[in-house]
């Protein structure tokens, strides 16, 4: 990612967080909304809202990132 955007640890993500999954198709992105649950869509169709702590992705995620603009320290 680089530049201006930072790597994330799982479970240290946030709302507007973008996952990156991979699976057997080719990568797959998506936005954190929080509480466990992302907005995707697939080529072609609606987007949806689903979580990625579940069985059908929890497994796929490879990376999250953040936005440098999104990034702050609590004082």
């Amino acid at each position: 990612a680089g530049g201006k955007w930072n790597q994330v640890q799982l479970g240290k993500e946030q709302c507007f967080d973008v996952l990156v999954f991979r699976d057997g198709i080719g990568t797959h992105v998506g936005v954190v909304l929080g509480d466990g649950k992302f907005l995707h869509t697939f080529r072609g169709g609606n987007s949806c809202i689903e979580s990625y702590k579940g069985v059908k992705w929890r497994n796929k995620i490879r990376n999250i990132y953040r936005h440098k603009s999104l990034t702050y320290t609590v004082i």
